[in-house]
């Protein structure tokens, strides 16, 4: 190559440096904020555009949230009839179950009720004193027991006139005896956990004793061969018993107290003829 030649390309090499030299402008790209703002834009037009529902789409709507409102009506029915059922089914099965728990109880205090002595008229009943003396065997408890509970009666006179049984004989602050009163008309209630027992009128006697406070207007409670309740028993004062309506002429301390029970402690004259107590008038039973 000719030194002319190598003029001629060099004249026409341009370096990039050179400040002369010619470029082409670049074409500017669109940015992605942009063109999500210029279809937010579009959207936002289109949704505030009034949207044309013709009368037929009206009725069809309509008529579709009539049926979706008569199903959901309809399966509240089916439900509240299933709760109904299933309610019946368990009130059912729980009035049986009531039933044979009540049966259940009736037959078990049926086979297992206490035997509570009654009285036999013209039966009398005597014991004897226990080991331990009367009133040993009697408990005084925080409440009543439930295992046995009936009543006798003990009427006092003294000279002709009724001398009534204190209230509450037998019952204390703390407790209460399994023979005890509630009022004075001569009512003994018989209360204990025990299933069977005999207690004698000695019993109560002593029990009576024990609060010496309640007296009756002859003396506090005493029952000997040879006293009644502070007054001596000999033949110008005697003491005659009674057990519904019959004489009885042993040792008045030894009569068991029976349900239905009438006895009757008359001391001096005049006598009294005596009778029958009414339990139910009293509020009550045997």
């Amino acid at each position: 190559m000719s030194s002319k030649s190598k003029k001629i390309t060099s004249a026409n090499s341009v370096k990039p440096n050179q400040p002369n030299a010619q470029k082409t402008p670049a074409m500017p790209k669109p940015s992605v904020a942009a063109a999500n703002s210029s279809a937010t834009k579009q959207e936002t037009a289109e949704k505030s555009e009034p949207q044309f529902v013709s009368k037929r789409d009206q009725r069809r709507n309509s008529r579709q949230e009539m049926i979706q409102t008569q199903r959901a009506v309809r399966a509240q029915k089916i439900r509240r009839a299933k709760q109904q059922q299933l309610f019946g089914r368990a009130a059912s099965i729980g009035a049986v179950v009531l039933v044979a728990l009540l049966l259940g109880v009736w037959i078990y205090n049926y086979t297992h009720a206490p035997v509570i002595p009654t009285a036999t008229k013209g039966n009398i009943q005597v014991g004897v004193m226990p080991a331990g003396g009367y009133g040993s065997a009697i408990q005084c408890m925080a409440t009543e027991g439930t295992a046995m509970h009936y009543h006798a009666n003990v009427q006092i006179y003294v000279n002709g006139k009724n001398e009534p049984i204190p209230a509450e004989v037998g019952i204390q602050s703390n407790c209460l005896y399994w023979l005890h009163t509630h009022n004075a008309s001569g009512t003994v209630h018989i209360e204990t956990p025990q299933t069977n027992g005999k207690y004698l009128l000695g019993d109560f006697i002593a029990v009576w004793a024990k609060n010496p406070a309640n007296t009756i207007p002859a003396g506090p409670p005493d029952l000997t061969a040879t006293q009644f309740f502070g007054l001596p028993i000999n033949a110008q004062h005697p003491l005659k018993v009674y057990v519904n309506g019959q004489v009885y002429t042993g040792n008045p301390d030894n009569l068991v107290l029976y349900s239905g029970e009438n006895i009757w402690l008359e001391y001096g004259t005049p006598l009294v003829t005596p009778v029958p107590y009414n339990f139910a008038a009293n509020g009550v039973s045997p």
